[in-house]
């Protein structure tokens, strides 16, 4: 089993490879900081979010009306991921995936609100 220690660093790389290939595609449209917490937003022409080694992606996050919900919402992914260490991607990542394709609101969704304070 991979330790958390190592999980987490695997998650940083991995948020940073997605981050540069953003970066160098010119789809990120502005980089910013809630609670010290980076978050990025991408302008890729669909809504979408993700939260990984410790960032949130969201290209919703400067929505005047909700985007701050959406960016509590991602940072209470960040937590999930502080918890489960290694074992985040295969119980919240995977299945938050599979809930956004069948436009279904799985556990890894409500927990993630909860986490991250969002009244709905």
């Amino acid at each position: 089993m991979v330790s958390f220690a190592v999980a987490k660093m695997i998650h940083g790389v991995l948020a940073l490879i997605f981050a540069a290939v953003l970066g160098v595609s010119g789809l990120i449209d502005e980089v910013q900081f809630y609670g010290g917490t980076m978050v990025v937003v991408p302008d890729t022409g669909q809504r979408w979010g993700l939260a990984l080694g410790g960032i949130v992606f969201h290209t919703e996050a400067n929505n005047p009306v909700w985007g701050y919900k959406a960016i509590k919402h991602e940072i209470g992914h960040l937590e999930q991921e502080r918890l489960l260490g290694p074992l985040y991607i295969p119980l919240v990542g995977i299945p938050s995936v599979l809930c956004t394709l069948t436009h279904t609101h799985g556990w890894p969704e409500t927990w993630a609100n909860e986490l991250g304070g969002v009244k709905r």
